[in-house]
C-alpha cells in the first residue's frame, strides 16, 4: 500500500470532496480521484459512498480510516523538528435527525459546536422520516426510535414532553375541552399514518376521545403551523410551543407524553477522530440541556 494513496485518502475523507482535497494537496482533482481508485482496487472494495453531495466513507473507508490515521500519527512523532502540535481536527460529520430535533434542539447548539472544533464540517441531515446508521445515510444519527441490532454505540441525549395545543384562534371559535370526553367535538392534526416518521411516535390517534385527524401532514413544523392558523388541535413538543404565546396547552394534567431523544452511531465510527470528537461534545453539551429543561431553567426556542 502506497503511504501517499493514504493521505489522498484521509484528506477527501475529511473534506468529502475532490475539489477541495485537491486545493489542500496542490494537485489536480482528477490526481485525488485516480490515487483513491487505486487504493479502492488494492482493497478490493469501494471506501466512499459517492452522490450529489460528495464523498462519504463507507463502513470499510471508515475501518481503513481508523488505521490510515494511526500510521499518519506515527510518521508525525518520528518527524524531526515537528515542534509543537498546532492542527485542528478537521472533517466532515454527517449528522441525522428528525425534524423536530434538527430545527429547535440541534441548530442552537451548533455555534458553541463551531466555536470548540472550526475546522470541522457538519452536514446536518434533517428529514421526517428517521436517518437509518445501517443504511450508512450519517455518521451520528439522533432518532426518537432506538436503533435496530447491530454493532452500534448508543447514548440517552434528553428527555422531553409532548402535549396537547391549540391556538388562541382556535379557542376563540371552540372553547377549550375541561376533560377528555369533551375533546371529541375538536378537530385533530396528525401525521399520514403510513408516514409517520417514528415507531415510537407520540400521535393525536393515542389520546382518548379524539376523532380522526381532518388536517395530515409528513411534517412537524407544518402542523405546528397548521395549530397557528387556528385549524385545529395538535400534539407537539412542549420545546416546540415554548415561547409561542399564540399557543395554548390544553388538558396538561391529563395529557402527557414522555419520550427521548437516543444519539447512536457505528462502533467502527467511534475511532474516527473528528466524529468521536463531535460525539463527545454532543453528549457533553446536550446533558447541560436535559437538565435545565428538566428544571425549567431555560426555554428552548
Amino acid at each position: 500500500m502506497d503511504w501517499d494513496d493514504l493521505k489522498y485518502f484521509i484528506e477527501l475523507a475529511r473534506t468529502g470532496t475532490l475539489t477541495v482535497t485537491a486545493r489542500r494537496l496542490g494537485v489536480q482533482h482528477s490526481t485525488v480521484a485516480r490515487r483513491i481508485a487505486r487504493l479502492e482496487r488494492e482493497q478490493g472494495r469501494p471506501l466512499f459512498v459517492r452522490d450529489p453531495d460528495g464523498y462519504h466513507l463507507n463502513r470499510a473507508g471508515k475501518s481503513l480510516l481508523v488505521q490510515a490515521e494511526e500510521i499518519s500519527a506515527a510518521f508525525d512523532r518520528l518527524r524531526p523538528n515537528r515542534g509543537p502540535q498546532t492542527d485542528q481536527l478537521s472533517g466532515v460529520v454527517r449528522i441525522g435527525c428528525t425534524e423536530g430535533f434538527g430545527t429547535y434542539l440541534f441548530a442552537p447548539c451548533l455555534a458553541r459546536l463551531r466555536a470548540a472544533y472550526p475546522e470541522i464540517v457538519i452536514d446536518l441531515l434533517v428529514k421526517q422520516r428517521p436517518v437509518h446508521l445501517s443504511r450508512n445515510e450519517a455518521d451520528i444519527v439522533i432518532n426518537v426510535d432506538r436503533p435496530g441490532r447491530g454493532p452500534y454505540l448508543l447514548s440517552k441525549l434528553l428527555e422531553y414532553k409532548l402535549g396537547l395545543f391549540a391556538s388562541s384562534q382556535y379557542l376563540a371559535t371552540h372553547p377549550a375541552p375541561s376533560c377528555t370526553a369533551e375533546l371529541h367535538e375538536h378537530h385533530f392534526i396528525s401525521y399520514m399514518a403510513e408516514m409517520e416518521p417514528a415507531k415510537d411516535l407520540a400521535t393525536i390517534e393515542a389520546v382518548p376521545y379524539t376523532r380522526p385527524a381532518q388536517i395530515r401532514s409528513t411534517s412537524l413544523l407544518a402542523q405546528k403551523a397548521a395549530v397557528l392558523a387556528g385549524c385545529g388541535i395538535a400534539v407537539l413538543p412542549h420545546y416546540m410551543a415554548a415561547g409561542e404565546p399564540d399557543l395554548h396547552p390544553l388538558l396538561a394534567d391529563q395529557i402527557v407524553f414522555r419520550k427521548a431523544y437516543y444519539m447512536s452511531i457505528a462502533e467502527e465510527t467511534r475511532y474516527v477522530p473528528w466524529i468521536a470528537a463531535v460525539w463527545k461534545f454532543l453528549k457533553a453539551d446536550f446533558s447541560v440541556l436535559s437538565r435545565q429543561m428538566q428544571t425549567g431553567s431555560v426555554e428552548v426556542r
